[in-house]
């Protein structure tokens, strides 16, 4: 196993009703086991535990993004990071993705104030 890190466009600042919509979106993913008690902008997949004793994924807010580590397969990552991209682009009505890679929409909040 190897250790992972991205940001997705999420922010933090984001309007509420999207906030809300997070833990949907994380439910759906494989291996959800809940925020840990820290919020609607966190989560935990596979385990609680982020000591790189065992395969986890985590994330929370910060000014960045959504910010997600995990320590798993690589083949399992980025079958995970393309699916979490796909259903949160989905259920918010952008594009969700990696501003470091340019697979996301960036005028995020001019879209969401036309709404």
């Amino acid at each position: 196993m190897e250790f992972f890190q991205i940001n997705l466009n999420i922010k933090y600042d984001f309007p509420e009703h999207i906030q809300k919509q997070l833990l949907q979106i994380f439910a759906q993913m494989d291996g959800w086991l809940g925020s840990g008690g820290f919020g609607n902008d966190s989560g935990y997949w596979y385990s609680y535990k982020t000591d790189k004793s065992e395969k986890y994924i985590s994330c929370y807010h910060e000014p960045s993004g959504l910010h997600f580590s995990a320590y798993i397969d690589a083949v399992e990552w980025e079958e995970w990071k393309r699916e979490i991209k796909a259903i949160a682009s989905k259920t918010l009505g952008f594009k969700v993705g990696e501003p470091e890679i340019g697979d996301c929409d960036y005028d995020v909040m001019d879209k969401l104030r036309k709404k």
